[in-house]
C-alpha cells in the first residue's frame, strides 16, 4: 500500500469489523453470481472464487488483532443501525405493496363504473322490448291466429315472433352475465379495500417501530460521540481505519483483477449523474484532521431518499462498516469502483448486477452521523478520484 493510501481518509471513517464483513462478501459471491458471469466456464468460475477466498483470508488474518478494538458502544451502534436498516427496508416494501393495492382498487372501481353503465343500458333495452311486445305484439299475434287464410304469411309471422323472443332471451342472459360480473367486481373491491386497511395499519406500526429504533440509534450515537470527543488518539484511529478500508479494497481489486466483463468508467468521465440529489459538499482532497484528507464527497439529503448506481456494475460489498455505516461497493470493471456510505438500508446484495440509475440503497445517517447524507467515492485501481470530475 502506498503512503498516500495510508494517509487518505474516506469521509468520517471510524474503523472496521473486517472478519464479519469479508465473511459476508465470500458467502454472497459464492452463492449469488450475476447473470453475465454464469456463462463462464465452470472451472474458471471455481478458480475465481478460490482466488477471492484466498485474498480475503489473507487480509482477514492480517487484521485479526484489530477486530477486538471495536468498543462496546460501537458494537451496539452497529446492531441498532442494522436493525434500523431492516425496518426501513420492510417499510419500503410495505409502501410499494400499498401503491400496488391502491392501483388495483382504482382499476376495479373503473371496471365497476363501466359494468354499472352497461347494466343500465341493457336494462333499458330489455324494458323497451318488453313494452313493445306487450303493447303491440300480443294483438298482432292474436290477429295472426284468427286470420289463417294465408299459410305462408302465418309461417313468416311465426318465425318473426320466434326471432323476437330469442332476442329478448339473449338480452336477459346478457343482463344476468353483466350483473354476475358486477357482483364479482364488487366482491373483489371489498376484499382489496379490506386489504388496504390492513396494509395501512401494518404501515403505521412499521413507521412507529422505525421511529423508536431511530430514537435509540440517536441516543446511542450521542453516547458514542461524547466518548469520541475525549479520544486523544482520534487521528491514529482514523489512520488505522483508512488502512483497514484500503485492505478491503485491495482484497476486492486483487480478487477481481482478471475480471474485465464490465467496461469501466473511463469513457464516462464528466458525464455520470450524481447518485442522489441534495446539497453537495466538495470535500475531496481537503484536510480532515492532521495529515488525513478526504477521499470523496458528501451529499446531504432526506432520510430514506433513493441512492442510485452511477453506472452498470456488480455489487462486491454490502454490509455495515465502522466509520461508513451501511456501505455498498460497486465494481464497474477495468479497475473502477464506486463507494456509497452512511445508508439507512441497502437494497442490493453482494453479487447483484445493477444498472445505471437503478436504486441500490436508501440515504441514512449510519456510521456515526447526526444528519442524513450519502458519502460517495470513485476509485480507479484503488486510488481515490475526485467525484466532481466524473459526475455532473
Amino acid at each position: 500500500m502506498s503512503p498516500r493510501q495510508r494517509t487518505t481518509l474516506s469521509q468520517h471513517s471510524r474503523g472496521l469489523c473486517l472478519g464479519l464483513l469479508l465473511s459476508c462478501a465470500v458467502g454472497a459471491l459464492t452463492s449469488t453470481l450475476p447473470a453475465w458471469a454464469q456463462t463462464a466456464d465452470r472451472q474458471q468460475t471455481e478458480a475465481q472464487i478460490a482466488t477471492i477466498q484466498a485474498e480475503i483470508k489473507k487480509r482477514r488474518e492480517q487484521m485479526a488483532s484489530r477486530r477486538e478494538q471495536m468498543s462496546a458502544q460501537q458494537q451496539q451502534l452497529r446492531k441498532l443501525e442494522l436493525e434500523t436498516a431492516q425496518l426501513a427496508k420492510q417499510l419500503a416494501q410495505t409502501d410499494q405493496q400499498l401503491r400496488e393495492n391502491q392501483q388495483r382498487i382504482d382499476e376495479l372501481e373503473t371496471r365497476q363504473a363501466t359494468l354499472q353503465q352497461r347494466l343500465q343500458e341493457q336494462a333499458k333495452q330489455l324494458e323497451a322490448q318488453l313494452v313493445s311486445a306487450y303493447t303491440a305484439g300480443q294483438n298482432d299475434f292474436l290477429k295472426m291466429l284468427l286470420n289463417q287464410q294465408n299459410p305462408a304469411e302465418f309461417e313468416r309471422m311465426l318465425s318473426y315472433y320466434r326471432y323476437l323472443n330469442q332476442a329478448r332471451m339473449a338480452e336477459i342472459d346478457a343482463l344476468r352475465a353483466t350483473q354476475q360480473e358486477l357482483d364479482e367486481v364488487q366482491q373483489q373491491l371489498l376484499q382489496q379495500r379490506q386489504l388496504l386497511a390492513q396494509i395501512k395499519v401494518e404501515q403505521g406500526q412499521q413507521r412507529q417501530a422505525l421511529d423508536r429504533q431511530q430514537q435509540q440509534q440517536q441516543q446511542q450515537l450521542a453516547k458514542l460521540q461524547q466518548a469520541q470527543r475525549n479520544d486523544e488518539q482520534s487521528v491514529t484511529q482514523l489512520q488505522q481505519d483508512q488502512a483497514e478500508l484500503e485492505a478491503v479494497l485491495d482484497a476486492i481489486i486483487a480478487a477481481m483483477r482478471n475480471d474485465v466483463s464490465l467496461d469501466g468508467l473511463a469513457a464516462l468521465k464528466g458525464k455520470l449523474n450524481w447518485p442522489t440529489q441534495g446539497k453537495l459538499q466538495r470535500l475531496f482532497g481537503r484536510s480532515r484532521s492532521g495529515p488525513i484528507d478526504w477521499s470523496g464527497v458528501l451529499i446531504e439529503g432526506q432520510l430514506g431518499q433513493s441512492v442510485n448506481s452511477v453506472d452498470d456494475g456488480r455489487v462486491l460489498f454490502a454490509d455495515w462498516l465502522r466509520g461508513f455505516g451501511l456501505l455498498l461497493v460497486v465494481d464497474h470493471g477495468e479497475g473502477y469502483m464506486t463507494l456509497y456510505g452512511f445508508n439507512q438500508a441497502l437494497i442490493k446484495d453482494v453479487g447483484d448486477t445493477v444498472r445505471r440509475g437503478e436504486e441500490i440503497a436508501l440515504m441514512g445517517q449510519s456510521g456515526g452521523r447526526s444528519e442524513p447524507a450519502l458519502y460517495f467515492e470513485v476509485r480507479y485501481r484503488g486510488e481515490p478520484q475526485n467525484p466532481t470530475q466524473w459526475c455532473r
